[in-house]
């Protein structure tokens, strides 16, 4: 039987064309291309290797274009420097030509000229020559080099629940402060006898005044008050102050001339006090005149002349006799008895010479006569002796100590002071004046806002009280308060506030200026002193960001008053970003107000119930619909302990207050807790910056606050950024806080959950902490903590400094008296005991001591004992006391109530002791009572610090503001776009001349303008006005830098030196471009001749050969037709079955 089986022959001949015709399309491939390896199945390494290859060719050929392009740039700019050297060149001969004495210097202010025009050509071309859109001759082009200088110091920010408030200082027009008015408690002293003539002496330190009273025995200085005011107002246009009594016979100075100063005063009743001329030794026998004249020189005028009867030399009448008429014609002169009054200096009853008393003052310690302070010229007495006149000798008598009462000054200090009742009322900032007139009474009072406008305010006057009410009714006053203001002119005697009867003035009317100023301070002229330059006040335009009322205290405001004196202090401030916190929030019921930021109302806002988020994300959306109108956005913390924060990007302050329903609405604090935002005025910060090597040291002066800055003394001298704390309270024994627990009274530690710096979490401060405080610290003073120490504080920061950046430093705790007065009171004379930090220091006082003198041996006393306590004492520019922990350690000072702060120079202005000084009954080295000063933390880094609280938010947990920090990114290297204290700047271009990363060359390009090193010595002070023909050199600026002109001898002989110095810097700069375009090219050459050699390379891997792929596709033709024929007699082969089939 026949079988079909499968056409074999049929199916190899398929599989032998399918091959041939891949052999063949291979071989058309590689004749179409040109190329052996068309994909990576045609070689697979051999295509690795020429795709390698061909990446470094393509790399090479590009990197021969690169140095093409930079010898090209490089050229550009040696073309601008090859001209700079020109005008350098011409200005030199310009300095030769100025220099020589054959031209006057307005000739050389001609030479000057041009001289001027080069200067600001070759800053013009250093700016302007550019290479493909950007400067390559400012130092801009490439990568910055060199140390880039930081920010080297941050303010505080300022946070006030105040608008806008009263000062407490008041400018008195009519005496009224505690330098317009000094009180005395007059010691009476009894006349124990009946003279002839008695006389009362009474010395301020300047002038001595005599006083006749009535001779007899009993009699008594408070008796004749009258006389005292009577003689010492006589003279009050040299005193510059008159004087009163008030109902308990005290005597009452008050200044009428600011630029006086209120005097101590010393009472006596010596009847030998005075001027003596002693005419013993004049007898009749040895005077050839008649006469004896006793004459009175007035400003040097013309003398009253007293003549007394002729003396006979025969003895008819007596010298004694003389003197007694000669007394009784002077004292009965109208023109003389005015001023002076004479008194016969007996001996034994009988007349021996005549005294002279200055009866309006006049005599310097009481005895010898100045000129300068008299009112009245010099007394001189003369003899006329054979026609000649012959003054006298005075001869001084002492005044004997027990009959002198010494009068201290702080038996009755009267400080008027002022208090508001309702402070926070006004409306608006600017300076209140008002005329009290006791005699009517009424009150004329006007207000003048910041702008210069001028409100007339209606108030009434109680002037027995020394009360004087606005009430917020008045038509008039509605502008400008809210609420009746009260103002009570009160006495401070003896601490003990009092209201001042305004009827016990001499003068009736009383006026008083009030500065009614924004919360937060503004900074007054003395303030600041940086770098031994003292900076102005700030005032409210200033700022025309802020509000205006506060606008004098932002930081815009201090920032523009810092910059005013760069020139001169070589620092610039650059206003940071305004971060205003939240507050924690608390609390489930539902409330409804509107928020008012920067005057601008939201609008209204309702929480949500139990939904903190919720509440946070409605307030956050309608403060930011009126971010355009305030300048501040709201941003969600996300955390309900933190609550609401707002920015204000451009540093302005951030004002927030509530409107809220008055009868059913929520108060003030729950919509703060319920919202988390937090109502009142914050300023933002200020950083200061200089140049890399550029120190910055920060004071203030003896009438300053440096507080008002919101800076802290330092002198930065290295490029680091510094935040430093806020002040910390002063921690008084027995405080209490109800709001912490148990564990945290009075001190303040820093615990963990507080802080987070750079996003690390700081741990809690442990007394292990702080080991430069005494072990013991807590058992000497109960208020000095060691875990509560800036030293703990610093080292718990310091932990995680490898993960924050950031070192933590103690600043020194600092206290200063600002006044040293010695009690002359012989009975304290001797050893006194001054604790400090549980360390007895022995003091001595000595009443006769000068308060400087005692200053320095208290210095010297405690600064022997600086190892035990760690306490540096100085005496300071007030004159009174500085102490410092050098190393950060708590400050406790105390001694014993029996005696004064003032004793020991740690008093303020008003008396009283100054932080971290304690006055305490039976003191000892252990105190239950002193007071403990906790000193400030540095934060320091050279990239941002960013300061926020940790997960205890702003809560009653959370110590994070009583520890005095800020939320915040501070510090860092300073902004390019902003900055104006840049060193010099160089740029360094990277020219990629390889095919491999770091195959470059390298080439700096410095600033040759104004700023940089080429040549801004000569060319720095392009933008100032030349100085007039002649003018001196001048002193260098803050860099070292002189002024460069040719309009005088002098100057143009030192811009010669500085002109050589800079062509030096050019030529040299100018050497290195031409060395660095030839190494450039070398490299073209070499890196040609590679990426030739590599080409050559690739082209044997992956090129074609066309003879092999010309056989090899005649070959695969052929064998594709006879493929062909083959198959179809195979295909063929199989009929025959079918043949058979079908028969």
């Amino acid at each position: 039987m026949a079988v079909i089986n499968t056409n074999v022959k049929a199916l190899f001949s398929q599989m032998a064309l399918g091959s041939s015709g891949r052999a063949q399309s291979i071989a058309m491939e590689q004749l179409s291309t040109g190329k052996r390896i068309n994909s990576a199945r045609d070689d697979a390494a051999g295509m690795a290797i020429s795709t390698r290859m061909t990446q470094q060719i393509r790399s090479l050929n590009q990197a021969v274009r690169n140095a093409g392009d930079a010898i090209s740039m490089i050229q550009t700019a040696e073309g601008a420097t090859n001209e700079i050297t020109d005008m350098l060149q011409r200005m030199r001969e310009l300095a030769v030509q100025a220099a020589n004495d054959t031209n006057s210097n307005e000739q050389r202010s001609y030479l000057d000229l041009e001289f001027q025009q080069l200067k600001k050509q070759i800053v013009q071309i250093s700016d302007n020559t550019e290479w493909n859109g950007f400067s390559i001759l400012n130092g801009s082009a490439g990568e910055r080099v060199g140390e880039r200088p930081v920010y080297k110091t941050v303010s505080v920010g300022q946070q006030s629940d105040v608008f806008i408030a009263p000062s407490r200082l008041i400018t008195p027009k009519n005496g009224m402060d505690a330098d317009y008015i000094k009180g005395f408690a007059v010691a009476d002293v009894t006349i124990t006898a009946a003279d002839d003539t008695k006389f009362m002496s009474f010395s301020d330190g300047v002038h001595t005044y005599y006083v006749e009273h009535a001779a007899t025995a009993g009699a008594t200085i408070t008796a004749m008050k009258d006389q005292i005011n009577g003689v010492a107002n006589a003279n009050v246009t040299t005193n510059g102050y008159t004087a009163s009594t008030d109902a308990s016979g005290n005597l009452i100075l008050t200044k009428t001339d600011a630029s006086k100063t209120l005097p101590s005063f010393t009472l006596n009743t010596d009847n030998q006090a005075g001027q003596v001329y002693d005419l013993s030794a004049l007898s009749p026998a040895a005077m050839d005149a008649d006469v004896l004249k006793l004459d009175v020189l007035i400003n040097s005028s013309t003398p009253f002349s007293v003549t007394s009867i002729p003396i006979d030399t025969a003895g008819s009448v007596s010298l004694a006799d003389a003197m007694d008429d000669v007394i009784t014609k002077f004292n009965a002169d109208t023109d003389i008895n005015a001023e002076y009054k004479a008194v016969a200096e007996q001996t034994g009853g009988v007349t021996t010479g005549i005294k002279i008393l200055s009866i309006k003052g006049g005599r310097t310690d009481g005895f010898v006569q100045s000129a300068v302070a008299v009112k009245v010229g010099p007394v001189g007495l003369e003899a006329a002796v054979n026609d000649v006149r012959a003054p006298l000798v005075a001869t001084p008598a002492d005044v004997p100590e027990d009959n002198s009462a010494k009068v201290s000054d702080n038996v009755h200090t009267m400080d008027v002071q002022e208090s508001f009742a309702n402070q926070g009322t006004f409306l608006k900032s600017g300076k209140l004046s008002m005329t009290i007139d006791a005699s009517v009474p009424s009150v004329t009072a006007t207000f003048l806002t910041m702008d210069e406008k001028s409100y007339t305010m209606v108030g009434d006057v109680d002037v027995a009280s020394g009360t004087v009410t606005f009430m917020s009714s008045a038509p008039e006053n509605q502008s400008l308060i809210t609420q009746n203001l009260t103002y009570v002119i009160k006495d401070n005697d003896s601490g003990s506030a009092v209201p001042r009867d305004l009827r016990s003035y001499k003068d009736p009317t009383t006026e008083i200026e009030v500065d009614v100023a924004g919360g937060i301070p503004a900074l007054n002229d003395g303030d600041i002193v940086i770098n031994g330059i003292t900076i102005g006040k700030t005032s409210w335009d200033d700022d025309k960001l802020s509000p205006p009322n506060n606008a004098a205290g932002s930081a815009i405001a201090k920032a523009a008053a810092i910059n005013r004196v760069t020139n001169l202090t070589g620092v610039h401030a650059v206003v940071n970003e305004n971060v205003a916190i939240g507050t924690a929030m608390q609390g489930t019921a539902v409330v409804k107000g509107r928020v008012i930021i920067n005057g601008v109302e939201s609008p209204i806002l309702t929480t949500s119930l139990n939904n903190p988020r919720k509440t946070r994300e409605d307030a956050v959306r309608a403060i930011n619909l009126i971010a355009d109108k305030t300048g501040v956005m709201a941003v969600d913390t996300g955390l309900d302990a933190q609550g609401i924060k707002l920015v204000a990007k451009d540093g302005r302050n951030i004002e927030v207050e509530f409107s809220l329903d008055p009868i059913n609405g929520p108060t003030g604090d729950d919509f703060a807790q319920r919202t988390g935002l937090r109502a009142g005025v914050h300023a933002g910060t200020y950083s200061l910056e200089a140049k890399v090597e550029q120190h910055v040291e920060i004071g203030t002066t003896n009438t300053g606050n440096l507080k008002n800055s919101g800076l802290t003394p330092a002198d930065n001298k290295v490029n680091v950024s510094a935040v430093n704390t806020d002040a910390r309270a002063v921690v008084k024994a027995g405080e209490r806080d109800p709001t912490l627990p148990d564990y945290v009274q009075g001190p303040v530690p820093l615990k963990a959950g507080d802080l987070m710096i750079n996003g690390v979490a700081i741990p809690g401060a442990l007394p292990k902490n702080d080991r430069l405080t005494q072990p013991e610290s807590h058992q000497f003073s109960t208020t000095s903590d060691l875990v509560s120490s800036a030293i703990a504080m610093a080292n718990a920061i310091n932990t995680q400094t490898a993960s924050t950046g950031v070192t933590a430093v103690a600043n020194p705790a600092v206290t200063n008296g600002t006044v040293a007065v010695i009690d002359n009171d012989p009975g304290k004379d001797g050893w006194h005991s001054l604790y400090i930090n549980g360390i007895d220091v022995p003091v001595q006082f000595d009443s006769t001591q000068k308060p400087s003198e005692r200053m320095r041996d208290m210095a010297i006393a405690i600064n022997a004992k600086l190892g035990a306590h760690g306490v540096e004492a100085s005496e300071n520019i007030n004159g009174g006391m500085t102490l410092k922990t050098l190393d950060g350690r708590n400050l406790s000072v105390w001694f014993d109530d029996g005696l004064s702060a003032k004793e020991f120079g740690l008093a303020d202005k008003a008396g009283k002791p100054v932080a971290g000084v304690t006055a305490v009954a039976s003191a000892s080295v252990q105190s239950t009572d002193a007071d403990t000063l906790y000193a400030t933390v540095s934060l320091q880094s050279t990239k941002p610090i960013k300061v926020e609280p940790g997960v205890n938010g702003y809560s009653a947990e959370s110590n994070f503001e009583k520890l005095g920090f800020q939320t915040g990114t501070f510090g860092g290297v300073v902004d390019e776009a902003v900055t104006k204290m840049s060193p010099p700047r160089t740029g360094r271009l990277n020219f990629q001349v390889g095919s491999n990363v770091n195959q470059y060359i390298t080439i700096d390009l410095a600033d040759f303008g104004k700023g940089g090193p080429i040549t801004g010595d000569l060319t720095w002070d392009v933008d100032l006005d030349a100085p007039a023909p002649g003018a001196a050199l001048g002193a260098p600026n803050v860099d070292g830098q002189q002024r460069s002109f040719i309009s005088s001898k002098e100057s143009a002989t030192s811009v010669l030196a500085r002109l050589d110095v800079v062509m030096e810097k050019v030529n040299a700069t100018r050497a290195t471009m031409g060395a660095v375009m030839n190494r450039l090219d070398h490299v073209i050459n070499n890196l040609t001749n590679v990426s030739m050699n590599m080409s050559a390379s690739r082209s044997q891997i992956e090129d074609a050969d066309y003879a092999a792929a010309s056989t090899e596709l005649a070959k695969t033709q052929i064998m594709q037709q006879a493929a062909t024929a083959v198959l179809a007699q195979a295909n063929t082969s199989q009929q025959s079955v079918m043949k058979l089939l079908g028969g």
